[in-house]
């Protein structure tokens, strides 16, 4: 059985590193892949409780260069530590095995220090693996050599599915506190077609907008079960981002578990949104006004509807397609 090394940003709490990794070591070991994973820090850990990731990091990857195991080393996320540390890991690094470097956001934007430790772990990295195109165009034109896409993929075997036999549309959108600043500033310019008492909007895990008051809106903290539930029961599923170069990187996770559970989306149209969408759902653009999304919220999505939503996903964003693509990876690299 091969070794998989994993340094991922967080522990299983963290949806990048829950969905980018964890997800999948069930499936990799039943194909013969052995995987120790190492987070960094926890979801919700201080700059102190990081700096202590950082420093047991380079102790584990100084071990890996002594040939304390061997096998290949996937780096999630983040390229965290400075670079002068990630060039010192790469050379401890470069006699066990091939170094990837998993990357599911543009990471390269944020302080001056972030591009310069982004093109340095695309020059390093044996593999680049990219959560969609766009990002692996950056990498390409910024030193990786081999650059691979897997896009981030949603466990969706047993959504619970309630009748949507109602008169009442349900819209969902489905994120986190840091996500729901960027739906804030798009979902202004459609606060009108909520006036409407034929059409609902839960947010899970955004705080209340001020904004929505006297709307109806329901704002639900994030659980597992909420985030079922209100998937569940809803018609459109929205994911409204401003278009700059970070959310246009994006890897569209929203849209995916949409699919995943029948749920129509609607989004703002961007190269991403549309390669993951296809010719389902609805795309919106800048001069998109709120009649037009009105006209949309008259028709509920029919059966048909969603059930091409649920095949665009099984065919190109279930666990078991990301599962396939990891392990194809790793066992031509196992052969290096």
């Amino acid at each position: 059985m091969s070794l998989i090394r994993w340094y991922t940003r967080y522990g299983p709490e963290g949806a990048s590193s829950r969905y980018r990794v964890y997800q999948y070591l069930d499936g990799l070991d039943e194909a013969g892949f052995e995987s120790e994973v190492e987070p960094l820090a926890n979801w919700r850990s201080s700059r102190r409780t990081a700096a202590i990731g950082v420093a047991k990091r380079v102790r584990s990857l100084s071990a890996v260069g002594r040939g304390a195991a061997d096998g290949v080393v996937v780096i999630q996320k983040e390229p965290v530590m400075p670079p002068g540390l990630w060039r010192a890991a790469h050379r401890l690094l470069r006699t066990p095995g091939p170094m990837v470097w998993d990357v599911d956001d543009a990471v390269w934007i944020g302080a001056p220090s972030a591009r310069v430790m982004a093109c340095d772990m695309a020059a390093m990295a044996d593999v680049a693996v990219a959560g969609n195109d766009l990002i692996a165009t950056w990498l390409k034109r910024h030193g990786a050599s081999d650059v691979r896409v897997i896009p981030t993929c949603f466990d969706a075997s047993a959504p619970l599915q309630e009748s949507l036999d109602r008169e009442v549309v349900e819209l969902v959108w489905v994120g986190s506190p840091s996500t729901a600043d960027r739906f804030r500033v798009e979902f202004q310019r459609f606060l009108d077609v909520l006036k409407s008492p034929h059409v609902q909007l839960t947010c899970v895990g955004a705080p209340a907008f001020e904004m929505a008051a006297a709307r109806p809106v329901r704002f639900v903290d994030w659980t597992p079960e909420a985030e079922q539930h209100a998937l569940g029961r809803a018609h459109y599923g929205l994911s409204f981002l401003p278009r700059d170069e970070y959310s246009d990187h994006k890897c569209g996770f929203k849209l995916v578990q949409y699919l995943a559970y029948g749920v129509v989306p609607i989004a703002t149209r961007s190269p991403v949104h549309e390669a993951i969408l296809g010719d389902v759902g609805h795309l919106v653009g800048s001069d998109t006004d709120v009649r037009d999304l009105a006209e949309i919220l008259t028709v509920r999505p029919t059966d048909s509807d969603r059930e091409r939503a649920r095949s665009r996903w099984e065919a190109n964003f279930s666990v078991e397609v990301g599962t396939k693509a990891w392990a194809a990876l790793l066992a031509e690299l196992r052969q290096h």
